[in-house]
């Protein structure tokens, strides 16, 4: 994702907040939670990201076995080890928290207000 817009940036983390949000939903089932995160971090970006986010986004395929890029990210809970589980949340906040940040940073370069006060 390299020099990445302000609009792109708002988008990412836009989704990467609801894949967030998503795992902390204690009405749905852990499958449900878990299906909607990676929905939302699918959705959240159209390349993949560089520098520091790129580890935490490329721990995210490895804890759900590396599916081909675009394809419908789905896997069930139960197949996931303890390890995977936490390694694959892990790395969704700490993207989230990544991509919150370059947000932050080039809206304040843009000479812009940041929008939201979570970002």
């Amino acid at each position: 994702m390299p020099a990445e817009s302000l609009e792109a940036l708002r988008h990412t983390v836009d989704h990467m907040q609801y894949a967030v949000q998503a795992l902390m939903v204690l009405t749905r089932t852990p499958q449900e939670r878990l299906d909607r995160a990676l929905a939302a971090f699918a959705r959240g970006f159209r390349d993949e990201p560089d520098g520091p986010a790129r580890a935490q986004y490329r721990r995210i395929y490895e804890a759900i076995g590396n599916p081909p890029y675009g394809t419908t990210m789905a896997v069930r809970l139960e197949t996931l080890t303890a390890d995977e589980q936490n390694a694959l949340v892990e790395s969704l906040f700490a993207l989230y928290e990544e991509m919150a940040t370059r947000c932050r940073e080039a809206e304040c370069a843009a000479g812009g207000t940041v929008e939201g006060g979570d970002r």
